[in-house]
């Protein structure tokens, strides 16, 4: 059990350095600026300062300058329901800007869609993506992919998906999305686990 626990500080410690270490801002600063080739948004979900604080110190160890601070920035959420904010309200506000109450995915109280960070990086011509370990039509994900009035609607933020302009959607939950009809026959097992 204690490995478990250390194999999973040592696990967020490198994830944490691998996404801070290259937004780092360093002493040295050059007359040229151009435009950067990817741009990584990652939404540790669940994840607070206390993560990015042991990324911040490994940064620090990694590449010797104890002066180097990463680049991140603090969004206050506002509790705008009883029961305390949701991963919906937080996707939401991560992928539109937007601060709305608990429960709607990247749309507003009418049930408009909300422009997402993906949808102005499309947009401009950028490839876009979403890669979770989640379930994808859990609220984090399913904000940067689709735009429902409730978060309950699985099958509506489902549904989003393919016309969501996104150019690489990987993640869990796929038997979730679909029921037994929805699944070509020549796709489905059978409980031996052939087809």
């Amino acid at each position: 059990m204690k490995n478990n626990w250390l194999k999973r500080l040592i696990t967020v410690a490198l994830t944490a350095a691998l996404v801070i270490m290259p937004f780092s801002v360093s002493a040295e600063t050059t007359d040229t600026v151009s435009a950067p080739k990817y741009i990584f948004y990652i939404v540790g979900d669940g994840m607070g300062e206390t993560h990015l604080e042991i990324g911040r110190i490994f940064n620090k160890l990694m590449s010797g300058d104890m002066t180097a601070e990463p680049v991140y920035m603090d969004f206050p959420v506002h509790i705008t329901v009883d029961g305390g904010a949701d991963s919906s309200q937080g996707g939401t506000m991560l992928a539109t800007g937007v601060t709305m109450p608990s429960g709607y995915i990247s749309a507003d109280k009418d049930g408009n869609a909300l422009t997402t960070i993906l949808d102005i990086a499309g947009n401009n011509g950028y490839k876009t993506g979403v890669i979770t370990a989640a379930s994808l039509i859990d609220g984090t994900p399913a904000a940067f992919l689709a735009h429902a009035g409730r978060r309950s609607m699985m099958k509506t933020i489902a549904r989003c998906f393919p016309d969501s302009g996104v150019d690489f959607i990987a993640g869990g939950g796929v038997e979730r999305l679909f029921t037994k009809s929805d699944i070509p026959a020549d796709l489905k097992v059978d409980a031996s686990g052939t087809r």
